[in-house]
């Protein structure tokens, strides 16, 4: 899969000089703090959350709760 470098992905806060970066940067080009990649666990968490909020909000959508 091809990966355009060039494609907007928005912007994020440094945390560490509050400078405005490019979402798709892993580094800020001011202070050069190293954003962190999300770990494994935190990928998961994510994915389970979605699982169990599913029905919940289908649930909800239906007025069955």
């Amino acid at each position: 899969m091809k990966i355009d470098a060039e494609k907007n992905f928005g912007k994020r806060v440094c945390p560490a000089c509050a400078c405005a970066v490019n979402a798709n940067n892993n580094e800020c080009p001011i202070c050069h703090y190293p954003f962190p990649n999300p770990t494994s666990p935190q990928k998961n968490l994510k994915l389970w959350g979605g699982i169990i909020m599913l029905p919940l909000i289908l649930l909800w959508a239906l007025n069955l709760l």
